[in-house]
């Protein structure tokens, strides 16, 4: 008797969130299926988000995901998650997120306090969320900064939901991270080694969210040129980004079809330190573009490297036009942005 072998085929969605992803999987091999959330965008796009899942809950005849993904940290991909988890309860089988340990795991005992004493004036704050808090009144843009400090609030909310419903969860660290029978499905990035040289620079609380909120206020205050005569050209060969960007799960599917790559807002240094580089990330059949179409986290080395035949963004202010016109240049590729097209199907 001859065995086939089952190969895995993968769907789904890009969801226009803004600036933000959320991505809906179906990965089917034979008769088994999984349904699969990575990221859920912000709070705004929370209920989109649900509503988008429970099509696919309904068509598949499924409780719940079977796995949704938390890439990493931040807002834009965490608080639509939120409303997943609050929905679906102990009925999601699996949460990859990664534990917070260090600085990390401080300021989600900081920031609430200081959040709360910056609405009510109410409490006391001691040396660290006192610090916190005049950063917060020196900042030029306070709103930028009371958004970095909510988003370690919806953290420790989702942290406190998943606990709650005792989902099962696991760290996505390469080589670690495994779905039972799904070989397929890979973690690449971070490896425990770069995730802990990513945090082990942060010597202080104040310096992770003084980071994420010079990143806010670099990304926001970007001049997008409107003529580029040589796209790759303009494209940077070294990432200046936060630690948890450079920390996000990249998550590759090894498909009939090829292979498909989710990178979240990794930068260069972190595609270039997945596991098995560069032969991890080459010849793709699929790029999720890193961080929104972001100057500041993929090269031309690593774009001729991937060599996608399509390549998906989920951008609109964070997007910059070099990167996505360097993709194009191969004149083959599939090249698509939300910003343009809305909800984007693969």
């Amino acid at each position: 008797i001859i065995k086939l072998i089952e190969i895995m085929k993968i769907s789904g969605k890009v969801l226009n969130v803004g600036d933000g992803d959320a991505i809906i999987i179906i990965a089917q091999k034979g008769n088994d299926n999984l349904l699969i959330v990575i990221d859920g965008g912000n709070k705004s796009y929370g209920q989109k988000v649900l509503i988008e899942v429970k099509k696919i809950c309904d068509e598949y005849n499924k409780k719940a995901p079977d796995l949704i993904v938390c890439t990493h940290y931040d807002s834009d991909h965490i608080a639509g998650i939120i409303t997943l988890v609050d929905e679906f309860k102990n009925d999601i089988k699996d949460i990859w997120i990664h534990q917070p340990r260090g600085v990390i795991k401080e300021s989600l005992k900081t920031a609430p306090k200081v959040l709360e004493y910056i609405y009510n004036k109410s409490g006391m704050l001691n040396f660290n969320e006192h610090v916190l808090y005049q950063n917060y009144l020196a900042a030029p843009k306070f709103n930028e900064y009371r958004y970095i400090i909510e988003s370690v609030g919806q953290l420790n909310e989702l942290i406190s939901l998943i606990k709650k419903y005792k989902i099962p969860t696991q760290e996505p660290i390469a080589g670690v991270c495994k779905i039972i029978n799904w070989d397929e499905i890979k973690v690449i990035g971070p490896t425990q080694e770069y995730y802990d040289k990513v945090f082990d620079k942060q010597d202080n609380l104040l310096q992770i969210f003084q980071e994420e909120y010079d990143d806010l206020i670099l990304e926001n205050a970007k001049n997008k040129p409107l003529l580029i005569s040589n796209p790759c050209e303009m494209l940077k060969k070294v990432s200046n980004i936060t630690p948890t960007n450079k920390a996000s799960a990249v998550i590759r599917f090894d498909c009939e079809d090829g292979k498909y790559l989710f990178t979240a807002d990794a930068g260069i240094e972190s595609l270039k330190n997945t596991l098995g580089y560069p032969e991890s990330i080459k010849n793709m059949k699929f790029l999720k573009i890193p961080h929104h179409g972001s100057n500041n986290n993929i090269s031309k080395e690593l774009i001729d490297l991937i060599n996608p035949e399509i390549a998906f963004n989920s951008g609109k202010n964070h997007e910059d036009p070099e990167v996505i016109l360097c993709l194009k240049s191969n004149t083959n590729r599939i090249v698509k942005t939300t910003k343009e097209l809305g909800d984007l199907e693969f």
